[in-house]
């Protein structure tokens, strides 16, 4: 994509995001589920109300150059401290036809939720049975990775700092979640 392309795009999107809805009027919410706006208070904010309606918020510059940086550093680190593919199978994080059958012979997808886990690409494994990584890989695991999730957030550092700060939990509120 251009710069062009993508200036164009970040501005219908900022349009967007500054529509208005109508006090009285029915209003379906990811979050809240259908409610009438009966007051100024259940009026979503611009933000809210673009999220309702596509799925996502586009929020420029949330989160900054520190932060970033910060979580990258650590990923670095948890992958070559904790990330071990030679002791226990390494999953493939799968899209494809075969994703149920994937995830549905181990707990291990499910199981991810509350700590941290490593889905490789399927590109970078030898033999799916046994989870070896190819030989490219071995001196820079993280190249071999698809995603790390989905309990990250919940050992303390970088991720954990972010995902409980002020400004993240001030957008889930604005976007209906309470605390």
């Amino acid at each position: 994509m251009s710069d062009g392309e993508r200036n164009d795009t970040l501005a219908k999107l900022k349009d967007a995001v500054n529509g208005e809805s109508l006090p009285g009027a029915p209003y379906r919410s990811w979050v809240r589920g259908e409610y009438h706006l009966g007051t100024p208070e259940d009026i979503p904010t611009p933000r809210c109300h673009f999220f309702d309606e596509h799925g996502f918020v586009f929020i420029e510059r949330f989160c900054d150059a520190d932060e970033v940086l910060a979580m990258k550093d650590e990923m670095s680190l948890v992958v070559e401290e904790e990330w071990d593919p030679s002791a226990n199978r390494t999953q493939v994080f799968r899209t494809d036809e075969k994703q149920v059958d994937a995830q549905a012979v181990s707990d291990y997808f499910l199981d991810s939720c509350n700590r941290t886990a490593f889905f490789a690409e399927k590109d970078a494994i030898i033999d799916e049975k046994t989870g070896e990584l190819k030989e490219d890989y071995k001196s820079n695991k993280i190249l071999a990775l698809n995603k790390v999730g989905h309990g990250t957030h919940t050992s303390d550092g970088a991720f954990k700092d972010y995902t409980t700060s002020e400004k993240v939990r001030s957008l889930l509120r604005e976007l209906g979640w309470k605390a």
